[in-house]
């Protein structure tokens, strides 16, 4: 354990924050934007000890003078996740966030979103500051701060080293490189692989920077790789996603400005696949063909070796044509802390790669992934508004259809929210 780990998992100081206030996490329930400081006494940040920090950081809480936040994660529909971006303002009338009051008012330092109950902590953002500017409306006016922070995962595409002399790794397991690459990073966060993939890897040189070479290792296996809520990485199965799904099918379940999209920019008809250095391999999906005419593209750059011949190719292949199939499909939806339990939960506990099934007028839109979040806070101190928009991706299982009259609520089991039509 790094002290980054030991601050991710931190559980929420319940005097910091403010009362949520919303349907479903009543009091004690809190909402907090934390600073990683260091703290002595009643100085911030003001000693530096050789590579070590002195006392080490703590979060500090800064959610009283915040007068805005918004974050979002992961990535667009058809693209990869990335690295998510937290804007955050503050109101610095006294000045006490101004850069020169402690060195830790900077790039570098960590923050994160956080909401607990003295017994759960539920992190829902962690990021490392790229911007700490402050700004006035004018001499004597308002004054306020500006920060802005990247998701761990960002701190990879910084690692740029010269290719190696000789490659390494061949044979490696997913995990085995996975590994490889976040120690030549110096990764301090954890990571999870959370898929058994039977393919192995083939040798590299690390020619590319570290995020690079770790997208192109989870694509050869039709994975995903984001960092989630606390920081780490978290490596998933495309088919499999996160396990969880959720449901707003009845009426009364509300969703705002439900999106949709009916163009033919998603569909494909071949792919053609081959192992870096190795034979281009063809898949095609002949009835799309036959419908909208030839439809393909490429990859030359996997990465994986499989003693059975192509069949990792294959697998990579059937998941991006059976990905590459429909039309009309959902884009995005919202939802509001106000409009409910319901709303409230999906909003705190949901994921990356969660599934969501959602109606939409007459049509039930089944199996979609959720690809990216946006989420816009507003801070009072008597509790808080959280508005959360979903991307919605398309998966090999994904479906729509016609609703049926007979409709069922939505009940939680397990990790799972299950409503039935």
């Amino acid at each position: 354990m790094t002290v980054y780990d030991d601050l991710c998992y931190a559980p929420l100081d319940m005097s910091h924050g403010v009362p949520m206030g919303m349907p479903g996490y009543p009091a004690p329930w809190r909402f907090a934007v934390e600073a990683a400081i260091v703290t002595i006494g009643n100085l911030l940040g003001t000693f530096v000890l050789g590579n070590g920090i002195l006392g080490g950081p703590r979060w500090v809480d800064a959610t009283h003078d915040c007068e805005g936040v918004h974050w979002n994660r992961g990535g667009e529909p058809a693209g990869r996740p990335i690295a998510g971006e937290a804007n955050i303002r503050l109101n610095n009338d006294s000045g006490a966030w101004s850069p020169w009051e402690s060195p830790f008012f900077a790039p570098g330092t960590m923050v994160r979103m956080v909401i607990g109950d003295g017994t759960t902590t539920l992190t829902q953002f962690t990021g490392t500051t790229v911007v700490w500017n402050e700004a006035s409306a004018g001499l004597e006016a308002y004054q306020w701060v500006d920060i802005t922070a990247w998701e761990t995962m960002s701190l990879l595409s910084e690692v740029d080293d010269h290719a190696l002399a000789g490659v390494v790794g061949g044979g490696d397991t997913l995990t085995q490189r996975v590994e490889r690459l976040l120690d030549q990073a110096d990764w301090q966060f954890d990571f999870e692989v959370e898929t058994a993939v039977a393919a192995t890897f083939q040798a590299t040189d690390f020619a590319q920077d570290v995020l690079t070479e770790l997208y192109r290792t989870v694509d050869s296996v039709d994975c995903v790789v984001y960092p989630s809520k606390h920081g780490e990485l978290v490596i998933r199965d495309r088919a499999t996603g996160s396990g969880v799904t959720w449901f707003y099918q009845r009426p009364d379940q509300h969703t705002d400005a439900v999106v949709t999209a009916n163009d033919d920019e998603r569909i494909l008809s071949s792919v053609d696949l081959a192992r870096v250095g190795g034979s281009v391999v063809t898949y095609t999906n002949v009835g799309i063909a036959g419908k909208y005419q030839r439809r393909a593209t490429q990859r030359t750059d996997m990465a994986t070796i499989a003693e059975t011949g192509d069949a990792d190719l294959a697998r990579v292949a059937a998941g991006m044509l059976n990905r590459a199939k429909q039309t009309y499909r959902p884009v995005t939806f919202a939802v509001e802390s106000g409009q409910g339990a319901n709303q409230s939960t999906m909003i705190v506990e949901s994921d990356i790669t969660d599934r969501v099934s959602l109606a939409h007028g007459a049509i039930v839109f089944r199996g979609y992934s959720i690809c990216g979040v946006e989420h816009d806070v507003t801070v009072a101190a008597a509790g808080i508004y959280w508005r959360a928009s979903f991307a919605l991706d398309i998966e090999a299982d994904s479906t729509w259809s016609l609703r049926t009259p007979a409709r069922v609520g939505t009940a939680k089991v397990g990790s799972t929210l299950v409503g039935i039509l």
